[in-house]
């Protein structure tokens, strides 16, 4: 009997848009991943995106997503640029079939624009997945183990830190970043502090019900250069988030538990081994027990990919749903309202984005 040879799976054809300095981390990603293959890649600078497929060797590159789109059939697309520019992007990739779209964080800028991107995806049945590297990190997996063993008890609070000293005038001689330009969504609101709600809104276990902040604006750039926000919860956690471009550097996450306080020192940009420690009190006042948990690095960026095309591949649903990316959004614009106010803001989420969102992950349980 004639053997029969296994079916033949077709690679994922991707394209990228935004062929600046982030895009080539994508781009190292895709070309080592079995079962992915560079189809294209669009720039508004041809040049730059020419430079980029040849790199990368990229199938065709372009000046715009309109061309690479008509031009190609992509399976996925990476969107690797301002995040001003998501939605309209999104929007354009989904009415040309595109089924599959990593997006670089954040989203977009504001919890309309991500609940119109929630409905769109919904009706052209795609995956839109925000790309949040750090979740997918061995790191976060050994803290998400540790509190889902129940041995710490329930969380009590969360602390979130992203800041590190950066002037607010560009560099003589260096291009003016993105994140000093208001027009490309810049500020520490939709970069830094994204983490920092990503984190707070997922470990939390409850939707967020009141959020009291502060901020400053450069005087040069006019962008957002400081957010400290507190978030409280519908089951009684609450968080303290801090990202400023005028302070020293910390990517700290602590969470706070009955029975001990979690502590990853560097938790967004982990280029190297981290350890992971517990703080626990002993019976006597004065003296502190702390367990470690060394963890051996990899690329995030690699394990999130990886997880995208099993996700394309139909072997597993987003890690990150897009209703915690809609929620995400709402919070970052509660955060914005309540600095410019001075006040707390009460009403955070749409009502069915709330109800969406409590049935999508199970809730922790309320404090007593």
């Amino acid at each position: 009997m004639k053997a029969t040879s296994p079916p033949t799976i077709r690679p994922v054809k991707v394209g990228v848009l935004g062929c600046g300095a982030h895009a080539h981390i994508h781009g190292r990603v895709v070309s080592d991943a079995p079962g992915a293959v560079l189809a294209a890649c669009a720039d508004i600078d041809a040049a730059k995106a020419a430079d980029w497929a040849a790199r990368w060797h990229c199938g065709a590159s372009f000046g715009s997503l309109s061309d690479m789109l008509t031009a190609t059939d992509l399976d996925a697309v990476i969107l690797a640029t301002w995040p001003v520019g998501h939605a309209a992007e999104i929007a354009a990739c989904l009415n040309r079939g595109v089924k599959y779209i990593l997006c670089e964080k954040a989203l977009c800028l504001s919890g309309e624009e991500a609940s119109s991107i929630l409905e769109q995806s919904r009706s052209a049945g795609a995956v839109v997945l925000e790309a949040v590297m750090y979740r997918y990190h061995p790191a976060i997996g050994r803290l998400e183990e540790l509190l889902a063993s129940g041995s710490l008890g329930r969380i009590d609070s969360i602390r979130a830190v992203f800041s590190n000293f950066e002037p607010d005038s560009p560099t003589p001689g260096k291009t003016k970043d993105w994140r000093l330009k208001a027009e490309c969504g810049g500020g520490v609101s939709h970069d830094w502090m994204s983490y920092c709600v990503n984190a707070a809104n997922y470990l939390a276990g409850g939707v967020p019900t009141r959020v009291f902040a502060s901020g400053t604006r450069g005087s040069e750039s006019g962008v957002v250069t400081s957010l400290f926000a507190q978030i409280e919860y519908s089951n009684g956690v609450t968080a303290s988030l801090e990202s400023s471009r005028n302070g020293s550097f910390s990517q700290l996450l602590s969470v706070c538990t009955e029975g001990g306080r979690l502590n990853l020192p560097v938790a967004w940009g982990i280029f190297g081994d981290v350890t992971l420690s517990v703080e626990r009190r002993k019976p006597e006042w004065d003296y502190i027990v702390t367990e470690r948990f060394p963890i051996t690095h990899r690329n995030p960026f690699a394990l999130q990919f990886a997880h995208f095309l099993e996700v394309a591949a139909g072997q597993g649903t987003p890690r990150i749903p897009l209703i915690e990316s809609v929620v995400n959004a709402y919070t970052i614009d509660a955060i914005l309202s309540s600095a410019r106010a001075h006040e707390a803001v009460a009403q955070i989420l749409p009502e069915n984005i709330s109800a969406e969102r409590i049935s999508a992950q199970p809730m922790r349980k309320e404090h007593p």
